[in-house]
């Protein structure tokens, strides 16, 4: 690694507390099915990739990065460079906001590493990384059907492995790992947690909803000689 590389050493509960911490989205908008993703649940899909090396030393990207909790998971975890991607502008300060934050609070330069793209990630091009990290929109509300597909696309054009986090069902399991296969890579089905949906926008009229997501590994397949 170069010189004045850093990262933190840490363990599951306390990258938790760490990513708990973060500022949230000033202004979530539902069109863009905004949820941020719990802490609980991003630090154990960070660790498991720093477990598999999928992120240490390698370049990485949280495609639909919203406040920046995988983003900064990543860099805390030793990722060399992330790409952190999203359509809304203040999600993208959110996240530069949230880095520059942990920076000052470790003393690590990690804000050096990250580099913010202000885009539609259907527009996304010229980037290559090794490892894609990231909660995609569910795409179960109409405004954003079948963003979980085209994220997916993205990433499997971009990446060598994808970690990511679905709405659960057997139809889009079916779904999911046919489009992993058409593309040349295997699935996982790693875990599916209980996620805690709670009220966020004012149309809301529950404070708590419990929806099952399933994560998934997807690894590019290599060809034996």
């Amino acid at each position: 690694m170069p010189d004045g590389y850093h990262f933190m050493k840490i363990y599951l509960k306390e990258l938790e507390i760490i990513l708990s911490n973060l500022e949230d989205l000033p202004n979530p908008k539902p069109e863009l099915e905004q949820w941020t993703t719990l802490p609980r649940i991003a630090a154990e899909m960070l660790m498991f990739a720093y477990q598999m090396g999928d992120i240490t030393g390698k370049v990485c990207a949280d495609l639909g990065c919203g406040s920046g909790v995988l983003t900064a998971g990543l860099l805390i975890l030793g990722a060399e460079t992330v790409y952190a991607v999203d359509i809304d502008i203040e999600a993208i300060e959110t996240t530069r906001k949230n880095i520059e934050r942990i920076s000052e609070a470790f003393g690590l330069p990690l804000k050096n590493r990250i580099i913010l793209m202000h885009c539609d990630v259907r527009r996304l091009k010229q980037i290559s990384v090794d490892t894609v990290v990231m909660n995609p929109p569910f795409g179960v509300e109409p405004q954003t059907k079948h963003a979980d597909r085209y994220f997916l696309l993205k990433a499997f054009e971009i990446a060598r492995v994808v970690y990511s986090l679905y709405y659960s069902s057997l139809w889009r399991r079916r779904s999911l790992e046919r489009s992993a296969r058409e593309h040349g890579f295997e699935s996982k089905l790693l875990k599916t947690f209980d996620f805690s949906l709670y009220a966020r926008f004012p149309f809301h009229k529950r404070k708590l909803k419990l929806i099952k997501v399933d994560f998934y590994m997807f690894r590019k397949e290599t060809s034996e000689a």
